[in-house]
Parts: structure tokens; C-alpha cells; sequence
């Protein structure tokens, strides 16, 4: 039954562009031994994301103490959702399922304070099928 949810749901995100910018993530764990520099992987998940480091102080997404990862990704099939989001000032671009990444640097700047450079990439094989035929441009922002 569920599956009908996921094609409602993919459906409709197919329907806004996609957008090829730098977004952010933010985890309350040290993920760094995950995520070594040159590593490519899949996130299979949905994956929220912000425009706007400044969201991530707030303790549900990176807080300001304890172990922590910071992801910056420069991605290329974004959806910018915060226009359909309860929360607009959150500023969330989405990053569907089955998108490959490339660990391009990592870095420690604070106790604590695990900073993941990633960069979307092609996966040789297409991992998820669109859920229609349509097709929407890329939409570039900085």
C-alpha cells in the first residue's frame, strides 16, 4: 500500500524543477568514520536539506555542542520545497532517493565538529526510475 504513497509523493516533486546549488545537513552523531575523502555512496533515503547554514543551530538538526556532522553538498537535483513547507523560514531543499555522492574533502574545525564536503554525482546506472514521463530543467541558483 505504501508504494502508492511513494509514487503520490515522487510524482509531485518530479513536477518542480530541480536546482543545482550548495545545501547543507546537519546530524547529531560523528559520521566522519562513514564518510573518508574519495568515497562514493548512495543515500537511498529522502534527505531535508537548507539553503541557510544558519537553520542548523537549532537543536532538532546540528545544535551548537557535542558530536556532530556538518554535510555541505553541492547538489544537482535539489527541490526547493520551502514554498510547500510548514516551515518556510527553514528554507528546505529536498534531495530524493537513490542520489549518489562523491566525498570530495573533510575537515575538524571544533571539538566536536565533523564538516563532510560532498558533491552529487552520476551513478552509472539510472537507480530510480521517474515516477512520470515529464520532464523539468535543471534550474541553476546561487
Amino acid at each position: 500500500r505504501w508504494f502508492s504513497y511513494l509514487k503520490l509523493i515522487l510524482t509531485a516533486l518530479e513536477k518542480l524543477p530541480s536546482i543545482r546549488r550548495h545545501v547543507f545537513r546537519g546530524v547529531n552523531l560523528d559520521l566522519s568514520n562513514q564518510y573518508t575523502e574519495g568515497k562514493t555512496f548512495v543515500w537511498w533515503g529522502f534527505s531535508s536539506c537548507t539553503t541557510s547554514i544558519g537553520v542548523l543551530e537549532n537543536e532538532q538538526f546540528l545544535d551548537k555542542t557535542g558530536q556532530r556532522t556538518l554535510f555541505t553538498i553541492e547538489c544537482d537535483s535539489g527541490k526547493d520545497i520551502s514554498r510547500h513547507s510548514y516551515y518556510q523560514s527553514e528554507k528546505e531543499v529536498l534531495l530524493l532517493a537513490a542520489r549518489q555522492f562523491a566525498v570530495v574533502g573533510c575537515l575538524r574545525p571544533a571539538p566536536g565538529l565533523h564538516m563532510i564536503q560532498l558533491k552529487e554525482t552520476k551513478p552509472p546506472i539510472t537507480l530510480l526510475q521517474p515516477a512520470t514521463n515529464q520532464s523539468v530543467p535543471i534550474k541553476s541558483t546561487s
